[in-house]
């Protein structure tokens, strides 16, 4: 983000990560690649990503939204991936 704030830009770090680990668990859990495609498609649409206009939003409602999808993205990986390894050791 050239220009931007040094806390626009760590705020999209912070949810680029967040929305990365989301689509992830969407792919492990269909074993699809079709929904996250067209998630990642709508979530290009917004108005504010044509402009270039990036203004920080409060960190508080950052971290709520988006920690909370990390963090249940992360325990759900985590989760199915313990599943998985018990059925492959039989």
């Amino acid at each position: 983000m050239h220009g931007a704030a040094i806390n626009a830009t760590m705020q999209q770090v912070f949810y680029a990560t967040a929305i990365g680990l989301t689509f992830s668990y969407i792919h492990i859990f269909t074993n699809r690649i079709w929904l996250c495609i067209v998630m990642h498609f709508l979530l290009d649409l917004q108005p504010n990503i044509a402009t270039m206009d990036a203004q920080p939003s409060p960190w508080g409602l950052i971290l709520l939204i988006f920690g909370t999808a990390m963090i249940v993205s992360l325990l759900s990986i985590y989760a199915f991936n313990r599943r998985a390894n018990k059925v492959f050791e039989y």
